[in-house]
């Protein structure tokens, strides 16, 4: 695995605004191209991360996820105590699950 080591470069505003606007035309980035001026190989250079992208939720459907939620942590605690749980209950929780997996 190999180690990366950054480096800081202070530029006039001139020569940077230059600088981006080369690198704009050509389809690189600023690190690409000073690493192809020191005789990086181009095989070697990291792709830039992509930035996430994040989805916004219906506010109603995470409220709705939450009382399902709430209502397995009731089921379980019940079943953890050692009372008897409801055949309906058993099958109404796999009926849950299949729903469940069909959003995703």
């Amino acid at each position: 695995m190999k180690k990366y080591k950054q480096v800081k470069v202070n530029l006039e505003i001139a020569i940077h605004s230059k600088l981006q606007e080369f690198c704009e035309t050509q389809n690189i980035t600023m690190a690409q191209y000073f690493r192809s001026k020191i005789n990086t190989q181009i095989e070697d250079i990291r792709e830039p991360k992509q930035k996430r992208i994040h989805k916004k939720t219906d506010p109603r459907l995470l409220f709705h996820l939450n009382k399902i939620g709430n209502n397995l942590n009731q089921i379980a605690k019940h079943a953890n105590e050692g009372k008897s749980i409801d055949l309906q209950i058993v099958a109404e929780l796999a009926n849950i699950e299949r729903n469940l997996k069909n959003l995703l």
